[in-house]
């Protein structure tokens, strides 16, 4: 019996590092799937749907997932086997550039030219953010490219039953299609929506507290089994 609750914050501490893991594994498989869908498939496909560029993402996934599996013997032969090790040495390499950009983006006001919401210190800005030349030439292709290709998605043809079982396995409906037509001035104020992070003085609170508890605690953890 006295080992019972030392038993028990052991499997605690274990659950809490594989849903670390996992939440680790899951925005990296969604990064690199957009970055390839993004940067790779949209460029060798200009004219790509939503549908088809979500489905290359997952299938894209699949693929990730597949390499890792086979990437497990080079682990067990490095490190000793050590994951935790293992892990914090590739961190080690990405960790210190990636930290120097973030602190001087946000830190450092004169880092780019438009810092409006962008940095710590221009969070509030109410101002209008302008988009950069190329920022722009790239909006107008793609909304060019947007009006001059056929979705088939939005039609009410039926699709060969080969790719409504890859919708279904992906969880992708077809869009419908919508009448509905905006201003420019609700769009921007859309966007001016999207991209706020004004938050209510309570909530803000609220989430402040929550995070100082789950830090504080995760501290306790991390130093009781040290």
């Amino acid at each position: 019996m006295y080992y019972v609750p030392c038993l028990g914050l052991k499997g605690l501490m274990l659950a809490s590092m594989i849903a670390a893991l996992m939440s680790s594994l899951t925005s990296n498989f969604n990064s690199a799937a957009t970055i390839f869908t993004i940067d790779i498939w949209k460029r060798l496909r200009t004219k790509a749907s939503e549908g088809e560029m979500l489905v290359v993402g997952r299938l894209f996934i699949v693929l990730l997932m597949g390499v890792s599996v086979l990437w497990i013997p080079i682990l067990e032969s490095s490190q000793g086997g050590q994951l935790f090790n293992y892990i914090q040495t590739v961190t080690g390499y990405f960790a210190p550039p990636i930290l120097a950009v973030f602190l001087l983006a946000i830190l450092w006001p004169r880092t780019n030219e438009q810092i409006i919401r962008l940095t710590w210190w221009s969070r509030h800005s109410d101002q209008v953010r302008e988009e950069f030349p190329a920022e722009r030439q790239r909006r107008l292709e793609a909304e060019t490219a947007a009006q001059s290709q056929q979705v088939p998605d939005t039609d009410s043809a039926p699709l060969p039953r080969w790719r409504s079982i890859l919708y279904l396995v992906c969880g992708y409906e077809r869009p419908l299609q919508s009448t509905l037509t905006l201003t420019e001035e609700e769009l921007l104020q859309q966007k001016k929506l999207l991209t706020s992070i004004e938050e209510h003085p309570p909530w803000s609170y609220f989430v402040n507290f929550n995070a100082v508890l789950l830090m504080g605690f995760g501290i306790f953890l991390w130093a009781f089994f040290a």
